[in-house]
């Protein structure tokens, strides 16, 4: 389930999710849904300089068939379709981040110009600034953090905020 469900579900807040998830020196919530569901599905799994190319492939499709099914259990398919209506009618789309979640957020935008959906990134927290002052009502700003408390994204969400525009943070 998603952070907020579970936390709501829990009587916790989400940041105490994250501060637990952090204890386990784990990236955050989503890195603890992927360890649990590969010590659930993958008890079996052993590997050793004796397992063939053919196990080792076969392994890794499993690992990864229950990585896309914990991804995907619990989407809220109205949500999903709103925001991707959002993201299909905006003029442009400029994705955020910082630290280790840059390269992410490059990925993402190559992504979404292959798609046709015209998208602009930037490794530079200044000039991430300056084009989040610039934006438009139509367009959309899409924050990827881990932590989710990096202040210099936190505050591109308040300018976009401030000026209307659409904006998602995950």
């Amino acid at each position: 389930m998603p952070i907020a469900l579970l936390a709501r579900n829990s009587n916790v807040s989400e940041a105490s999710i994250s501060r637990f998830c952090k204890k386990l020196n784990l990236t955050g919530f989503h890195q603890l849904k992927i360890e649990l569901a590969r010590i659930q599905d993958n008890e079996n799994i052993k590997v050793n300089k004796n397992t063939s190319l053919n196990e080792l492939i076969k392994n890794i499709s499993k690992i990864k068939t229950t990585e896309l099914i914990a991804a995907t259990d619990n989407l809220d398919i109205d949500n999903l379709q709103s925001i991707i209506k959002i993201i299909t009618n905006v003029k442009l789309t400029h994705f955020v981040a910082s630290g280790n979640t840059i390269p992410v957020a490059k990925d993402a935008s190559y992504r979404f110009n292959q798609l046709g959906i015209t998208s602009v990134v930037f490794d530079d927290w200044q000039v991430q600034t300056a084009f989040t002052l610039n934006m438009q009502k139509e367009d959309l700003l899409i924050v990827i953090s881990k932590s989710g408390e990096s202040k210099s994204l936190i505050k591109l969400i308040n300018i976009a905020k401030e000026k209307n525009s659409y904006h998602f943070n995950n």
